[in-house]
Formats: structure tokens, sequence, C-alpha cells
């Protein structure tokens, strides 16, 4: 009688090929697998802001906020969009459902570059920024000094020039914040009373400021055409930009009939400072701190981020100032390689407890090897799987490795149970192995195929849910399905060339495997009576629905 397993049977080194190359494809998989927490289950976000800095919520509500909602909200793929208007800018996240990330944002930057002649020329002229975003907060770092050693303000722009830029660089951060400081600014202090007296308005200020903090473009003396004696060409430069708070205090604010001047430093002052000062961040001992906050984007491997910022950190670290120290006050990529090694301990677990129920119940050390030998080629061969869908290593999909190593086993366990059973009958292994494929091999395809139809509907599902429970259903019908191939190939192949009916395991082991296998067997019989007991009452029970239904149908 033929069977499914019959050219595998002819062919041993054809199976052990097969079985290898499972492995084979699972371990290149596995290195090139993205290692993460959870799967990406909110859908990609893209973040607006805008900054009109002295304007109240509800004028930027108006003005702004308003516009770019009502042209963004045509956008491709949109879900949601969600808003907030405070004092001095606003912040708009979009919410899409599926497509490229990059595109998303490509696409949100085109229309608000649309909408922006709209805009307030203050808030064209601070730009509005586009960026893909995330609440994920991965990192905060903390930046001390020792006390009275620097400035308030010297912290808080090395901070935001030197290690803000070099980690917003890293691939997969979303976006670097500042605690506790923001970028340096000139602030200009206006006294009224003396701007009365010398009849000067702020607008007048504000104007002289802009004509005379300037970057000009000159030229050059020299430039063709030039007499031919002209040998020299000189780049003209002047002094535009004012660098210290000196310079600003002598710009020319006004200038009388009489060729008198007056100077800023008249009517006010200057000084450096932080462009906010909504929060304020200090270390355990009281000390001033700069804590810097850094957000996972949307899609990226938290493990592979926190890397990358490891390896900026370490580049930067000779630069930074004397007496300037740096703390790792959270990191979530410690809490994702927890729960992952977690997972990865009760996988193991799992294995060394099938193979252990194995061994005590088939009691042959070589049935129980050729069985479990099911579970590593099913889970490893599963990667490749996850490779080929864009899935991910995490909690669930080796949650759902840790329900599959027991699943894996079953066919195993009947096709080499089976096989073992008719070589200790006086069969020839190879004879005992065509004449136990040839009556479960259709049952080993069917019990498969039940278990992945169970399982696939899962990866129909949409939204945050059918990404949630997706890598589990991906996981554990991937392992069914090389559980399946190797029952059909390897299992009966081993089991004609290792199984022998002569053969005994040691003294040894069966001090071991004897007595709980003998345990297990005395239940059989009570077991069986049990059953036998419980069918009078199972279907009592069963009339008694049936009577009910019927009752309450004809009523």
């Amino acid at each position: 009688m033929k069977s499914i397993s019959d050219p595998f049977l002819r062919r041993p080194v054809l199976t052990l090929v097969i079985s290898l190359l499972i492995l084979l494809g699972g371990l290149v998989s596995l290195p090139v697998l993205q290692v993460e927490n959870l799967p990406p289950i909110a859908p990609g976000r893209v973040t607006v802001r805008s900054s009109y800095p002295g304007a109240g919520p509800e004028v930027i509500e108006q003005g702004v906020t308003a516009l770019l909602e009502k042209q963004l909200n045509g956008l491709e793929r949109l879900d949601t969009i969600r808003s907030t208007s405070s004092p001095n800018g606003s912040v708009i996240t979009l919410g899409f459902e599926g497509g490229n990330p990059e595109l998303n944002q490509i696409n949100t930057q085109n229309e608000v570059t649309v909408v922006a002649r709209q805009l307030p020329a203050q808030v064209a002229r601070f730009g509005v920024q586009v960026r893909r975003s995330s609440d994920d907060l991965l990192m905060v770092l903390s930046f001390s000094a020792t006390r009275n050693t620097y400035a308030d303000t010297f912290l808080t722009g090395w901070v935001d020039q030197t290690v803000r830029d070099r980690l917003r660089r890293v691939d997969g951060v979303s976006d670097v914040t500042l605690f506790g400081g923001s970028s340096l600014a000139y602030r200009l202090w206006l006294d009224p009373t003396r701007l009365q007296e010398r009849n000067l308005t702020i607008a007048e200020v504000r104007e002289a400021l802009l004509q005379q903090n300037v970057l000009a473009a000159l030229g050059q003396t020299g430039e063709a055409p030039v007499p031919p004696d002209q040998l020299t060409t000189l780049p003209l430069r002047m002094e535009g930009r004012l660098r210290t708070p000196e310079e600003f205090q002598s710009l020319v604010v006004a200038r009388s009939g009489n060729g008198g001047v007056t100077l800023l430093k008249d009517v006010g002052r200057v000084e450096l400072g932080n462009e906010t000062y909504d929060t304020i961040a200090t270390d355990l001992a009281g000390d001033s701190a700069v804590a810097v906050g850094i957000y996972q984007r949307d899609g990226s491997n938290a493990l592979e981020v926190r890397r990358g910022l490891r390896s900026a950190l370490e580049e930067l670290a000779p630069r930074f100032p004397p007496g300037v120290a740096m703390e790792v006050i959270v990191d979530e990529a410690e809490t994702v390689r927890a729960s992952i090694d977690g997972a990865v301990e009760a996988l193991r677990d799992a294995v060394l407890l099938v193979f252990l129920v194995l061994l005590l119940g088939l009691g042959n050390s070589r049935l129980a090897l050729i069985t479990a030998a099911a579970v590593p080629v099913a889970l490893i061969g599963s990667f490749s799987v996850l490779k080929l869908t864009g899935s991910s290593i995490n909690t669930l999909t080796l949650f759902g490795m840790v329900l599959a190593s027991g699943l894996v086993v079953d066919d195993a366990i009947v096709v080499s149970e089976d096989i073992g059973r008719r070589i200790e009958n006086g069969r020839a292994p190879i004879h005992a192995a065509r004449e136990a494929m040839a009556e479960l091999g259709s049952a080993v395809v069917a019990t498969s195929v039940v278990l992945v139809a169970v399982f696939l509907p899962v990866l129909t599902m949409e939204g945050s849910v059918g990404r949630l429970y997706a890598p589990i259903a991906i996981a554990i019908s991937s392992a069914v399905i090389f559980s399946t191939i190797n029952a059909l190939s390897f299992t009966p192949v081993a089991a004609s060339r290792l199984l022998h009916a002569e053969r005994r395991e040691p003294a040894w082991l069966r001090r071991w495997v004897d007595p709980p296998r003998r345990a297990l067997e005395s239940l059989e019989p009570p077991t069986e009576r049990c059953w036998i007991g419980c069918w009078p009452i199972a279907g009592w029970c069963w009339w008694r629905c049936c009577w009910a239904c019927c009752s309450r149908a004809s009523a």
C-alpha cells in the first residue's frame, strides 16, 4: 500500500536534506529579524509643529491650527487628527491607517507647503516642522555639571548644540526633547519709562533690530570686467549678525536731529538665556541639570535604536567639558530585553518539558529523541516564515512558539509510536514505516490542516486587534506546517533506521523511566471505568437539555 511518505522512505538522503534546509532557512533568517517588545500596533503618526511666539491659544487656534487642519483633513489614508493650541505654538498629530510612513510624511509636508502662504508672517518665518512622530519614550538622559563650574546657559547650550543634534541623526529616533532647558536666545528687556522719555516704541526697536542684525551680501571688488592692470580681487565683508550682549547693547535704536544717537542700552538691557522657561530639571543633589528625552520612531527596533544611541554617546564622551557628567534615568530598551529574555526562557523550559514528558510517556529514549526532533525543526523553521511575512521577534511571536512547542510533536508522536509498535510485533522496520504511513498519512495531513485553518482567519482581522494577534497566528501556523512536513518525511525515515525490536534501554535509564511509566499505566483501568460511568450521566444531561429546548420552542 502506497503512502505520501514513500518517496522519503526510498530516499533518506533527500529527507535529511529537506530537514537541514528548513533548519538552515530559519538560522539564516534569525539574525536579520527585528527584536522588539510588541509588534507595531498603533497606526503611523506624523506631527506638525508651528511656533508663534507671544501669541495666545485663541489666536493660534484661529490663525494657525484651523488653517492647517482644514488643509490636512483630505490626506490619503488619514485615520485620526488631534491638535493642541497652546501659548507660543500648536501641535497637530496625524494618525494614518497603513501605507508607507515616509510617503505619509511627504504628503503631509506637501499639504503644509500649500497652506504656508496663508499663515501669519512670523509663523512662516519660524517654519512649520513636519516629522514622523511617536509617543514611545525610549530613553531619558541627565546632564549635570559640578556646582559653580559653568553658567546654566552654558550647559543648556552645549547639550542643545552638541548632544541633541548628534542624537537626532541616529536611525530610528523620532525626536529629542530637552527638559529643564531649551535653545539659547538673547532677551531684550525694555524700560517703558525710558522709551517714553525718548518718544520711542517697541515697534521702532524691533525695526532697528531687523535692519542692523542681518547677514548682507556685499559682493567683491576687482571682479570682471576690470582694467587690464587690475590684478587683485577682494571679497567684501561686514559685521552683520550680533553675537554678544555688548554688541546688542550698542545697537543704534534712533537718531536725533542734532546728530545724537540712542543706543539699546539707553532704553533697556540684554541678557543671554533660554528661549523658554517652561520646565526645570535638577539632579538628586539639587543642582541644575538638563534632561534629554529620546523618542522612538514608529516601526523602529528599540534594541537597534538603543545600540545606535550608545554608540553616539561613546563618540561624544571624549568631547564632554570637564566636570560634566551623564546619567541614564530611563531606558525602556532594558524592559524590552527583559521581556524577550523571559519569553526565551519560557520557550526553553517548554522544549525541555516536552522532551521529558515524551521520555516518561513513551519509555524509549530513541523514540523520544525522534519525536522531539520535530520541535527544533518546526520552531527554527518558523523564523524563515516570520522573515518572509515582515514580522519580528517579540513577546507575542515567542508566546506563539511556546504554545506550538506542544502542538508540533503530536503528529510525530502518533507516527513514531505506531512504527515502534509494529516493529515490536515483528515487522521489518522499513515495512513497519510504510504500513504505518499508509494508515496515518492522511490523518496527519488532516489534523494539521484543521489546526492551520483555526489560526489563519486571525490574519484577516483589521485594525490594532489584527496587528496584535497576527504574530501569534503566523508563529503557530508556520510551526504546525513544518511539523507536518517533518512527520511525513523525517520521522518515518528516522524511526525505520533507529528503532529495533531487540534493543533495550540501559539499566540506569530504566530505573528513572519505569516507575513513572508504571504509575501512568496504573491509571488506565480507573480512568476507563470513570469514562464508562460518565456516559449515562452525560446522556441524561444531553436528553434534559434537548427536552428543555423543545419545550421552550413549543411554548
